[in-house]
């Protein structure tokens, strides 16, 4: 078993087919599926998964536009206790695996972040913190928007504007998304965000801080030059 085993889930930026509510489910599931198998083997009692987004996609929420999800599921993490709200970033969770690994830091960026002390157990962990863990079934079908029995259907039906926004939208993703799909950040991240909102909810409501639903013309711009993750 290697010391150190880097995973890409690759429903990465919701390009479809299927819909955002799906790939993420699909994600939710992956993850579920690979923490179940490593509590399960005999590595579990030296482990340590870490879990983090390839940026938020501009997720805005009620606190700040820069937040992330991160997660580290190990026996030696805080277990049932409240959300930790330290400051962290990505660097600091990778100076938290060089320190478990001991392996030197990389650049001067992770040489001066903390390790992600709060999140871990002080002394030797109880016991029950080394059972293992089952994945839940997902709830939202993984081929919704791809088959007819599976793709979301509003309650009522759509209106002739709101249909036609649906289809000219759906006629945008194909041309953003073609040939990108194992290509992160090469698409407009604009027009990506405003796509998924409206895929999410119906093509009904307006994408937060706008007053109405945009029709795709409206998105004009180039994916960014180089890799924005850099």
């Amino acid at each position: 078993m290697p010391a150190l085993s880097i995973l890409w889930v690759i429903d990465d930026h919701t390009g479809g087919p299927p819909t955002p509510d799906a790939e993420q489910a699909d994600n939710d599931l992956a993850v579920g599926r690979i923490i179940d198998y490593i509590s399960h083997s005999n590595v579990w009692s030296s482990s340590a998964i870490f879990i983090e987004e390839d940026d938020s996609q501009n997720g805005v929420d009620h606190i700040d536009g820069h937040r992330s999800p991160g997660y580290i599921v190990s026996p030696y993490t805080v277990q049932n206790g409240p959300t930790d709200h330290t400051y962290y970033t990505q660097v600091n969770m990778t100076r938290t695996i060089e320190q478990i690994l001991g392996l030197p830091p990389m650049n001067q960026f992770d040489l001066v972040a903390s390790p992600m002390r709060t999140a871990f157990v002080q002394g030797t962990p109880p016991a029950e913190n080394f059972q293992p863990w089952a994945h839940v079934a997902n709830q939202v079908p993984l081929d919704m928007g791809v088959t007819t029995t599976t793709a979301s259907v509003a309650k009522e039906p759509l209106s002739p504007a709101v249909k036609a926004l649906k289809v000219a939208w759906l006629e945008k993703k194909k041309q953003i998304f073609a040939g990108k799909l194992t290509k992160p950040d090469a698409e407009d991240p604009e027009a990506v965000n405003h796509l998924n909102w409206y895929m999410a909810t119906g093509f009904t409501r307006p994408y937060p801080g706008e007053t109405k639903v945009r029709p795709p013309s409206e998105f004009k711009k180039p994916a960014p030059a180089g890799d924005l993750d850099d």
